[in-house]
């Protein structure tokens, strides 16, 4: 086609769209009379009303509401005006607006439905649109008396009717089987001939019964006569129990329903997660990367929103902090559409703990409505570090209407700022607020009174002593943590017995806060003993408890003389390792101290012992030999039993140094008892060695014994080492003689 054909075509159609308006007939404009019983400004708003009805242009929402409107007015004019409208009006979708308007008001409103809007309901039964028959069908289903289930009956049996008026009609009389003359309108259908009309019956009929019948006309004419002689209570209250049974078969299926679906739903998502993830790890460069998280926090699907808040708190858990783009995004998201999404987004910015972002969220927080957003924010300013949140956070306690969620998530939030050194002032001005909150606080509301007396011990304020005191009396652990807190805060020593007392509580947090406060307060070595009883497995089962005992007691001590510390070492016989343990920072305490306490060597002298007993040996030289070397300068005569025991502790140890050549040549100048002890020493070991079968090593260390012994013990023992040396070393092989 050449392009003046084309052109020529165009001017062809505008000319016609040209000629049709012009020939278009023109609408009568609606009467300006007032209409009879009404005023002039009630007839002109119906008008107003039926123009909107009727034009197509309007959406069908639109077009309705006024058509409820005119309903609403209970004037006898505009239910004149919809039947009209009903009867000859040649759009379909303008009866069809009328017949929803008039059921959604019958069912909310029936009071203001005229009866005479039934007859042109049940003419539409049938009509050739069947958006038109079924919207007519509903508004019928919505009357509920009577007076139109007859005429409803009348027409499906009616032979000489279409059969698509008939159906229609059962269709209206179907949801209402709850009424016995709706079942018993359904009952005679299923005596008419029409295969068609007794299917629809059977159909309607199948929910009135708790046993479904089928197609039995017999059945159901004989559950019918049984019903139709109940009286009314009877009857009433024999459809409670079938919709009862239906209700609880319908929510199985719904549970079903949304179990399959939340299913499906969370396959969807995790697969979407984990493409948007690959994505983003196949990403090379930052910048790019940063961009899709930035796409992402801006996407309109909630689940794109959700990975990029997951990618970005993998990076912070991952010691990595979040760019700037992406975290100006994620402010972006304080004001996201779902109220979880914006909770998972500040708990995220709470984690960097950067005091910076303190501004945005108070911005967010002065306009926050929902009560779960509030609850977060309140709890993230404390993780922000920031004593510019203190000033709103009293103001939230301090606040009679604010929720006791939204004040406890306050009161942990100062708490934290109290731990964090926050204003002092600022934290003083929280006291009043937060005792006269307090003391309002439900009794049973554990939290909230938990949360409080947290806060205010992390205050320590000498004004909350009492408060603490009272609550040391408590048996509910969310009270007594924080009162046991507050107790140490404010060095209340006076309460040491209650303290002791909850070293027997049922809750091992409680006895551990208590065990704690005790080492903290304690004076003197009174608790010792009830802290030690915490030491023994038998004793207390919890491993922390027995931890923060063991914490405790060592506290406890250190603040005692050099004697009661040593003394205590007895009390822990029942647990050598505690002992050593006990011991070993105790000889490090008495070594470093100037001066040094008369105590250490035998502290030393326990501690070597100890070890040896538990045949760590290895660690027993060194303790040994300083306490040896320390005796020896000072010409201490028990120099030489030390001696002897660093000797066998180094030959257990398989120490085979020099070191052992001169220990043996000191303490041979050493008295009789001593050279004895080390003949002794030598011997047993020997022996014991012989016979765990290691010769060549052994012959070895025999040979420098022997040497580094001749002549310093007695010729008897000299004669003993040659005697295992010999032992020891195999005999010489010799080749045999030729045989000739």
């Amino acid at each position: 086609m050449s392009n003046n054909s084309v052109y020529a075509l165009h001017a062809t159609l505008r000319g016609c769209v040209l000629i049709g308006l012009l020939l278009a007939p023109v609408r009568a404009q609606p009467t300006t009379q007032p209409l009879p019983g009404l005023t002039d400004e009630q007839t002109a708003r119906l008008l107003r009303y039926r123009a909107v009805i009727e034009n197509t242009t309007d959406s069908p929402g639109t077009r309705q509401a006024q058509a409820e409107e005119l309903l609403f007015t209970g004037w006898p004019a505009a239910t004149d005006v919809l039947i009209e409208l009903l009867e000859t009006s040649n759009d379909p979708s303008t009866r069809v607006v009328v017949c929803r308007a008039v059921a959604r008001v019958q069912i909310t409103h029936p009071e203001l439905v005229d009866g005479r809007l039934v007859d042109p309901l049940v003419r539409l039964l049938g009509d050739t649109t069947p958006s038109v028959s079924s919207a007519a069908s509903a508004a019928l289903s919505a009357f509920r008396g009577g007076y139109v289930v007859r005429p409803l009956g009348e027409v499906a049996r009616d032979p000489a009717r279409p059969l698509g008026q008939r159906l229609a009609a059962i269709d209206a009389l179907a949801p209402n089987v709850d009424q016995r003359p709706v079942i018993a309108q359904l009952i005679e259908l299923l005596k008419v001939e029409e295969a068609e009309v007794r299917e629809r019956a059977f159909a309607a009929l199948a929910p009135a019964s708790r046993v479904n019948h089928g197609r039995s006309v017999e059945a159901w004419v004989a559950w019918w006569q049984e019903k139709s002689a109940l009286d009314e209570t009877a009857w009433l209250q024999d459809r409670v129990e079938l919709f009862a049974q239906r209700t609880r078969g319908l929510q199985m299926r719904l549970d079903t329903f949304r179990r399959e679906s939340e299913s499906r739903y969370g396959t969807l998502t995790r697969r979407l997660g984990d493409v948007l993830r690959l994505n983003y790890r196949l990403t090379a460069q930052e910048s790019q990367k940063n961009e899709l998280l930035v796409a992402w926090l801006r996407d309109p699907l909630l689940e794109f929103r959700r990975t990029a808040v997951e990618l970005v708190r993998e990076q912070i858990y991952d010691q990595k902090r979040p760019s700037e783009v992406v975290r100006a995004a994620l402010r972006e998201r304080y004001a996201d559409a779902a109220p979880d999404f914006r909770c998972d987004v500040l708990e995220l910015v709470g984690a960097l703990n950067d005091p910076a972002d303190l501004e945005p969220i108070l911005a967010r927080l002065a306009v926050e409505t929902d009560l779960s957003v509030r609850e977060t924010i309140l709890g993230v300013l404390g993780k922000l570090r920031n004593p510019g949140a203190i000033p709103v956070l009293i103001g939230e306690i301090s606040n009679s209407s604010s929720p006791s969620n939204c004040v406890a998530k306050a009161a942990q939030s100062l708490a934290t700022l109290a731990r964090e050194n926050g204003d002092p002032a600022q934290l003083h001005a929280a006291v009043g607020p937060l005792r006269t909150r307090l003391a309002a606080a439900d009794a049973a509301d554990l939290r909230l009174r938990g949360a409080l007396l947290g806060a205010m011990a992390g205050i320590g304020s000498a004004d909350c002593a009492a408060d603490f005191v009272a609550h040391l009396n408590e048996q509910h652990p969310e009270l007594l943590l924080p009162a046991i807190r507050g107790t140490v805060a404010v060095q209340d020593r006076e309460q040491m017995e209650r303290l002791r007392g909850l070293l027997l509580h049922a809750d091992p947090q409680v006895r551990r806060e208590a065990i704690e406060a005790v080492g903290t307060l304690a004076e003197d070595e009174s608790p010792l003993e009830a802290l030690a009883n915490h030491l023994n497995v038998a004793t207390e089962s919890n491993e922390t408890v027995r931890s923060a005992a063991w914490t405790a007691f060592r506290r406890v001590l250190k603040r005692e003389p050099a004697e009661i510390r040593l003394k205590w070492v007895g009390r822990l016989k029942d647990l050598p390792n505690r002992q050593i343990e006990y011991l070993t920072a105790l000889v490090e305490d008495f070594a470093q101290a100037s001066p040094k306490p008369a105590q250490l060597n035998e502290a030393r002298e326990m501690l070597a012992r100890l070890l040896r007993e538990q045949e760590r040996y290895a660690e027993s030289v060194r303790h040994l030999q300083g306490l040896y070397a320390v005796l020896c300068a000072g010409g201490d005569p028990h120099a030489g039993e030390i001696g002897v025991l660093l000797l066998d502790s180094m030959l257990r140890n398989g120490q085979r140094s020099e070191r052992i050549e001169q220990l043996l040549s000191d303490l041979a100048r050493c008295g009789d008892d001593v050279k004895a002890g080390v003949v002794r020493t030598i011997t047993d070991y020997l022996r014991e060695s012989v016979q765990a079968n290691d010769a060549p090593e052994l012959a070895t260390l025999a040979d420098r014994l022997r040497r580094a012994c001749h002549g310093l013990y007695g010729q008897p023992f000299d004669d003993h080492l040659d005697s295992v040396l010999h032992e020891l070393t195999p005999p010489p092989t010799t080749k045999p003689a030729d045989q000739t």
